[in-house]
């Protein structure tokens, strides 16, 4: 009955993200994704599949990543991402290069992968998605030329160079974390297989898209220009300063959580001082504040206690037995990749990470966690259903009327993320 519950509850997201994203309740939307999960969670609970108490003690575990944990490092690191992106930082940037190009398509793709591989690196490559998609349909549809080798370049950036910091992604902070790798222990491991998963994606993009950036490019019109260079400047010095402790948390005893906290609300409270100090209004943080992921609190609870009750139903040992059976490198990666893609990137990091913890002994746990983390990322590179990103790409589109129907985005790069899943692979088994 528990996994009748646990499937069920994650079609039924499946289907709502695809077609009934939101719903209108009490004068206002809400995702319905986070809902259902909720609900099923609830059904959990409800039915004994899981004990309360036993819920308690896994969700507050002192040792290691807990989902308290998780959610709140996510919310304060993507808080200081977003105080840069409501500053207006990210799009002067990304106008700087853009105006760089002189009438040619190529330097153009370029200049954006490049673009959002460093942004994704330092900050997360939801937020690179959420912000720099608009902007290049905005772009395309002026200069009239085909946005698609763009829209699929930041897709493939932000999902590929997403590997070389735990930073870069939720799925690789909670992974890790579950089997004791740190900031540093992490990026000593994953820079050459992202390196790798990055180089590959933009070969493979531009060879797909050739024809289109072979046409030359329209003059480029009008430039963005920085309005407040200070708060910009407080929001690279915290969002550096965030990185920089958090890769030495290991050695100062301060986990890694408490530095998103105390640097969320440090940038919060200097900037609510300035914007007071200069009687300017106080748009950028309460629309900081607003766009935070909220949802991602029901959302990751509602999954973390679908996963532990199907893990205390002894389900997750079976999927183990099987898994373990499979080479530590290809078997955990290329399931991982398929798996993201049945359920979403996070519920099947959460799936993964209790089928880790439940081996902690294996000499291969490690080089099976950095497979699982491989999958979870390149996912997306499959079907739009293997990241909440890509879900979120996909309807940016819809939005904005860029016609890609799931099919055709299939087509279009799936054997891309197959040859990127396999060559990251590859070079991850040479290096662990």
């Amino acid at each position: 009955m528990a996994l009748i519950i646990f499937i069920l509850t994650l079609t039924l997201m499946m289907v709502s993200l695809i077609y009934i994203p939101k719903i209108y309740i009490f004068k206002r939307y809400v995702q319905t994704h986070w809902l259902i999960v909720l609900t099923g969670a609830l059904f959990m609970i409800i039915f004994g599949f899981i004990p309360i108490d036993h819920l308690i003690a896994l969700m507050t575990d002192p040792l290691g990543m807990n989902p308290i944990k998780l959610i709140t490092l996510f919310i304060f690191l993507t808080i200081i991402s977003l105080f840069l992106d409501e500053v207006g930082f990210f799009k002067w940037l990304a106008y700087v290069f853009i105006n760089r190009v002189k009438g040619k398509q190529w330097m153009l793709f370029l200049s954006l992968y490049v673009l959002t591989s460093i942004l994704t690196i330092f900050t997360s490559n939801d937020i690179i998605i959420l912000t720099l998609t608009p902007l290049i349909i905005y772009f395309s549809i002026n200069v009239k030329i085909n946005p698609l080798p763009y829209l699929f370049g930041i897709l493939t950036a932000s999902n590929t160079w997403s590997l070389m910091l735990m930073i870069g992604n939720p799925t690789n902070i909670y992974l890790a974390s579950k089997v004791g790798i740190d900031f540093m222990e992490y990026f000593k491991v994953m820079w050459l297989p992202a390196l790798t998963t990055g180089t590959l994606g933009f070969i493979l993009i531009s060879v797909i898209f050739r024809k289109d950036l072979n046409q030359t490019l329209n003059p480029i019109e009008g430039s963005v220009q920085l309005k407040e260079p200070v708060l910009v400047g407080i929001g690279l010095i915290h969002l550096l300063s965030t990185i920089v402790l958090m890769a030495l948390s290991n050695y100062i005893q301060i986990e890694m959580w408490v530095i998103t906290v105390l640097f969320g609300m440090s940038i919060i409270g200097i900037g609510l001082i300035y914007l007071k100090v200069k009687k300017l209004p106080l748009t950028p943080i309460i629309k900081t504040v607003q766009r935070a992921p909220w949802d991602f609190i029901p959302m990751i609870l509602g999954m973390f206690i679908l996963i532990s009750a199907i893990s205390y139903s002894g389900y997750v040992d079976d999927f183990a037995n099987y898994l373990n059976m499979l080479d530590p490198v290809y078997g955990y990666g290329i399931s991982s990749h398929i798996v993201s893609n049945l359920t979403n990137n996070q519920p099947m990091s959460m799936l993964y990470a209790e089928i880790l913890i439940s081996n902690l002994n294996d000499p291969n746990i490690y080089v099976r966690t950095y497979a699982s983390i491989i999958g979870s990322n390149t996912g997306v590179l499959l079907t739009p259903f293997g990241a909440l990103a890509g879900l979120m790409w996909h309807q940016l589109l819809r939005k904005y009327d860029i016609s890609l129907s799931v099919l055709k985005y299939i087509q279009t790069i799936a054997v891309t993320g197959f040859i990127i899943l396999i060559g990251s692979l590859f070079v991850l088994s040479f290096v662990v």
